[in-house]
């Protein structure tokens, strides 16, 4: 991985992701997802960090551009955290 790519990668999260642990549950987990209307910056993000694309997602309103979502969980996720610390 190149520290360009991953800094980048880095930064998009930083900007357009959330980040959520879930410490209550019997085995406590992270979660990192980003959503945007042009899947090419997720597939970015996929190509540097893995995790999964799904969508189109399709919004209620209609004048609303459908949305995919990257998303990362559980240990990949705790990992993935730990290296761009």
């Amino acid at each position: 991985m190149e520290d360009f790519e991953l800094g980048w990668a880095v930064g998009f999260l930083e900007g357009e992701g959330s980040f959520t642990i879930y410490p209550d549950t019997p085995h406590p987990t992270v979660s990192v997802q980003a959503a945007q209307a042009h899947i090419e910056p997720l597939e970015r993000v996929q190509r540097v960090l893995g995790g999964r694309i799904g969508g189109p997602y399709f919004l209620k309103n209609p004048e609303h551009s459908p949305r995919y979502l990257w998303e990362m969980h559980g240990h990949a996720a705790a990992a993935m955290l730990r290296t761009i610390r």
